[in-house]
């Protein structure tokens, strides 16, 4: 028969190990951050967190402003609070204003890495007022040392916009890698595909 003290125990041993495992997750060095986000583009466990690469898009006639964003600062800002949805491989977040309304939707589908190392993400944005928007982001990644508010060096992960591609409002455009260029099938304002290339030198 289970005592009191029994389920007490069980109960303290059960907070331990998920204290002991949130650790073991949260304690992993730059370069094994690094390796994870490098090879399958998650951060920390998880695929990247939608708003970082939401601060990479622009409309068709912007050019982006932001163009590195520090994944290890990013993850413990208020960008990152909302939740994401992930099913196979899209990752969705709902954009939110001021007042926590519901504003539209966005999402990404990592696509792959290219032979030069720079990762192709299809992003989609859409709503009742925002409409519908396709880009290709072109990301990479790197380590730097810097120095925080008390002048220790720390490490910081960066993720740095090396190109972005507005396809338009089409969503069924197919897009495909190979080497160091990408195919968009019939994008906005073409009606036969175009090929981006994006090698040494481009």
């Amino acid at each position: 028969m289970k005592t009191k003290f029994h389920l007490i125990g069980r109960t303290f041993c059960l907070i331990i190990i998920g204290i002991l495992a949130s650790t073991s997750a949260s304690s992993q060095t730059i370069d094994e951050l690094f390796k994870e986000v490098n090879s399958r583009f998650y951060f920390k466990g998880e695929p990247i967190h939608p708003e970082l690469l939401h601060l990479f898009n622009s409309s068709m006639s912007d050019a982006p402003i932001v163009m590195t964003v520090d994944l290890c600062t990013g993850y413990h800002s208020n960008l990152c609070y909302h939740k994401t949805a992930v099913d196979g491989k899209i990752v969705t977040e709902h954009l939110h204003d001021r007042e926590g309304n519901q504003q539209g939707t966005y999402e990404y589908e990592y696509l792959g890495k290219l032979d030069n190392g720079v990762h192709v993400v299809r992003t989609l944005c859409y709503g009742e007022l925002l409409g519908a928007s396709n880009d290709l982001l072109f990301v990479s990644f790197k380590i730097r040392k810097t120095y925080d508010y008390n002048g220790k060096v720390q490490a910081q992960l960066l993720m740095t916009l090396e190109r972005c591609y507005n396809i338009g409002d089409r969503l069924t455009s197919k897009v495909t890698l190979s080497k160091n260029t990408v195919t968009i099938n019939k994008p906005i304002g073409s009606n036969k595909a175009v090929v981006v290339a994006f090698g040494e030198g481009q």
